[in-house]
């Protein structure tokens, strides 16, 4: 550090406090003015911090440079940013990967970043799920949710089981109590609604 009054912390999932790396030595006066050494050893993660604080400046620079993803795309909604962070890092790590392990000559940061868009979007490991529409949560759950009659001859048991039963147009009391209907909704068999409740039901799932 720069200037002795300051002090780094470190908090760390690895590692141990034991003394790793190269010795190294700091020149100090003490009280009395007398110049003096002191050698020692980093603890392993500080150790791996010096060592490699530089590589996450680069990576840094290369994620930024030349117009980073944050610029190009405006949110301020946190899961949206939180996504577009990690996808900014995976960007510059699957550059490094094609450049340093593979050896492939990449081309510039834009056209990198056009073709890994492209690859993303045209995924062959989402084909299945690309095959489907794609619904919002709340058309997902609304499909859960539509008021439905009991069949001709069938009732409900304890357990929200259809059985059959001897009566036609079986009518069982409302869960608010006021009428006697043959709907339910398929997301709760064995309650019955009214369609005053249906409505109460579904405004509170949704």
């Amino acid at each position: 550090l720069k200037e002795p009054e300051y002090v780094m912390s470190l908090m760390t999932t690895y590692g141990t406090t034991s003394r790793t790396g190269k010795q190294q030595s700091r020149n100090y006066e003490d009280s009395n003015g007398a110049k003096r050494q002191k050698t020692f050893r980093y603890p392993e993660v500080v150790q791996n911090h010096f060592t490699y604080r530089d590589a996450v400046d680069a990576h840094n620079h290369l994620r930024m440079f030349p117009v980073p993803l944050e610029e190009s795309w405006k949110t301020q909604r946190w899961p949206n940013r939180v996504f577009q962070f990690l996808l900014a890092v995976t960007e510059v790590n699957v550059k490094l990967v094609l450049e340093r392990i593979f050896g492939h000559q990449t081309s510039s940061v834009h056209t990198f970043r056009l073709d890994f868009a492209s690859e993303l979007i045209d995924n062959p490991y989402l084909e299945q799920q690309q095959s489907s529409p794609r619904r919002s949560p709340r058309a997902r759950d609304a499909s859960r949710h539509h008021l439905t009659v009991i069949p001709n001859f069938r009732t409900f048991s304890r357990d929200g089981t259809l059985v059959t039963c001897k009566t036609k147009y079986n009518q069982r009391l409302c869960k608010c109590r006021n009428a006697r209907v043959r709907t339910y909704c398929p997301c709760s068999p064995g309650t019955i609604l009214c369609p005053l409740c249906y409505r109460t039901h579904a405004e509170v799932e949704y």
